[in-house]
């Protein structure tokens, strides 16, 4: 993950599907730099199932999305791939208005511009931060400079080739988030620069 950001990528990942159970870490949500999408229902709250974790960055709609399955049947599906889709394609929408951004501040941007109405008010492990709002963020005024919490813990990431450490006690994956259990992997949205 840390790699692929360096190199100038965007890493959007679902945030997971079982906020109503287990509720484990996914990976690679939980890693740093990494941008964690929950779902959001068609009122604005956060749907039951979507996972609910601090390493969760923000939310958009995943709950009756139209979709095509494997035998191309059309349909809806809920989940918070379909709103990490949605989240890829707002970062999509940044880069295309603004192109020589960096993927720092192409996310800043999304960042800055996200609408806290979900259930409460205030950042929270169902919703993050709030709602994207890609209109917003390719239409206001975001300094260059604006915070991107998500990218801040990449500082203190080893470089890519730098050989791995032993002074740990158990082996991590690269990036995860210290402290937080992880559990299978979870389904992924990839936005590169153009």
């Amino acid at each position: 993950m840390a790699y692929a950001i360096r190199k100038g990528a965007v890493i959007v990942a679902s945030a997971g599907n079982d906020g109503d159970g287990a509720n484990l870490s996914q990976y690679p949500a939980n890693c740093r730099g990494v941008l964690s999408v929950g779902a959001i229902d068609l009122g604005r709250h956060a749907w039951p199932k979507t996972q609910r974790q601090p390493y969760l960055d923000v939310a958009a709609p995943g709950v009756h999305m139209r979709a095509i399955d494997d035998k191309s049947d059309r349909g809806y599906s809920n989940g918070t791939s379909d709103a990490a889709a949605l989240v890829s394609g707002a970062v999509a929408l940044v880069w295309s208005k603004f192109p020589r951004l960096s993927n720092r501040q192409a996310v800043a941007r999304v960042l800055a511009t996200l609408k806290d109405d979900a259930d409460r008010p205030g950042r929270d492990d169902a919703t993050g931060g709030g709602i994207i709002r890609p209109y917003n963020a390719i239409t206001q005024n975001i300094p260059a400079s604006a915070p991107n919490p998500v990218f801040d813990g990449l500082g203190a990431l080893p470089s890519p080739s730098s050989p791995p450490t032993t002074d740990r006690p158990t082996p991590t994956r690269p990036g995860a988030r210290p402290g937080r259990p992880r559990a299978g992997p979870a389904q992924v949205a990839t936005t590169t620069a153009a």
